[in-house]
C-alpha cells in the first residue's frame, strides 16, 4: 500500500470535514485547528452562513515568539494568505460567502507545509462561541482530540 496516497486520501476526508464545519459557525462563533503540544493553529470567525468568513494562522511554532522569517513571509502568501497582523497572524478574508472548501485547503495545506503536521490526527481542535447563550459547539466529523471551550 503507498502510504503517501493513503495520507493524501486522509487529509482530502479531513478536509472536506472540515469545509463543512467551517459552513456551519454561525455569527461569533470561532473554530481553532491546533498541532498538538504545539502553539501552531488556523482558526476561523465565521459571521453567519453566506457571509466573508475570517480566518488566521500562525506560520510556524516558535518558542520565543520570535516573528516570522522574509521567507515564512513569502511562503504564507504563496499559500494565499492575505497579510501579517501587528500580532504575528497571517490573516484572510474570504469574500466567497458560502464556498469553504477554498479555505478548508488553504488551512490544510499550512497545516502541513508550514507546520509540518503528517496526519490529521496530531491535530486538535477547540470551537465556542462568544455569544454566552449558545451551547457547546462540536464538530465530530472531523475526527479529531476536541479540547473544552473555556467559558470564561
Amino acid at each position: 500500500m503507498d502510504t503517501t496516497t493513503t495520507n493524501d486520501q486522509v487529509w482530502q476526508k479531513f478536509q472536506q470535514a472540515l469545509a463543512d464545519c467551517l459552513g456551519d459557525l454561525d455569527y461569533w462563533d470561532s473554530l481553532i485547528i491546533s498541532a498538538r503540544h504545539l502553539g501552531s493553529f488556523v482558526q476561523f470567525s465565521g459571521d453567519g452562513p453566506g457571509t466573508p468568513m475570517r480566518a488566521e494562522a500562525t506560520p510556524k511554532f516558535s518558542p520565543r515568539k520570535a516573528p516570522p522569517s522574509e521567507d515564512e513571509c513569502l511562503a504564507m502568501q504563496k499559500l494565499g494568505w492575505s497579510g501579517l497582523e501587528s500580532y504575528g497572524n497571517f490573516f484572510i478574508n474570504d469574500e466567497h460567502p458560502g464556498d469553504y472548501s477554498r479555505l478548508a485547503e488553504l488551512a490544510v495545506r499550512t497545516l502541513r507545509e508550514m507546520h509540518g503536521i503528517s496526519l490529521p490526527r496530531q491535530l486538535q481542535y477547540r470551537a465556542f462561541s462568544c455569544d454566552p447563550g449558545t451551547p457547546e459547539i462540536r464538530f465530530p466529523s472531523l475526527k479529531i482530540h476536541r479540547e473544552p471551550a473555556d467559558r470564561g
